[in-house]
């Protein structure tokens, strides 16, 4: 995912994958989900958290930027 030059002379990010989704989240949602893992102690204990705040396509993500 590093940036390519175009046949124009500019910089583009390309995520060739149609219409499928990739999560994302916000940085600073992080930290709120990393304090309330550490709060619930050991219930997540030695387990894999993942965490999402949305899911977009490679057009909605450019959009988005």
């Amino acid at each position: 995912m590093v940036p390519q030059k175009g046949a124009d002379g500019e910089l583009y990010f390309t995520f060739p994958m149609a219409d499928k989704k990739l999560p994302g989240i916000a940085a600073e949602d992080i930290g709120k989900i990393a304090y309330r893992i550490f709060k619930a102690g050991d219930k997540h204990k030695k387990k894999s958290v993942g965490i999402a705040g949305e899911h977009l396509t490679g057009d909605q993500m450019a959009t988005t930027f």
